[in-house]
């Protein structure tokens, strides 16, 4: 699990990319990633609390048009990006899961994430069994 939890004084656009062999699937305040073999990545967005997430593709190439990226020794050219507009604060849970994928819940003092709760305290994450800042 990753929870990423940013701001910045002028940060208006937060974007992930992912090989495009991957399924993106969005789903209000969520975005599923699909690898091939079945494995998944749920993002989970709670701030800000309202976004409407946007995806699309675009061609990775190198100068001489030779693929940038090599997959299982496939060669790949095609990405796809997530993102959402953003007022210079983002908090993000990333879990990565065969199945299904944790509930991610905001509460009033942090996060739970399948039932175990973390806080946030500025640039430290606490709990579920992490060790202190």
């Amino acid at each position: 699990m990753v929870i990423n939890a940013e701001s910045s004084d002028n940060g208006s656009l937060w974007r992930l990319q992912t090989l495009a062999c991957n399924a993106v699937t969005i789903d209000g305040t969520r975005f599923t990633i699909t690898a091939p073999n079945g494995a998944s990545m749920v993002g989970t967005v709670l701030v800000p609390d309202t976004v409407t997430i946007r995806r699309g593709t675009w061609r990775r190439v190198t100068v001489n048009n030779a693929p940038s990226c090599l997959y299982r020794g496939e060669e790949v050219y095609d990405n796809t990006w997530i993102e959402f507009d953003c007022a210079g604060a983002v908090t993000v849970v990333m879990t990565i899961q065969r199945g299904d994928a944790p509930t991610v819940t905001q509460r009033a003092d942090g996060i739970e994430v399948g039932g175990v709760p973390y806080q946030l305290d500025q640039d430290v994450i606490t709990g579920g069994g992490l060790p202190p800042g």
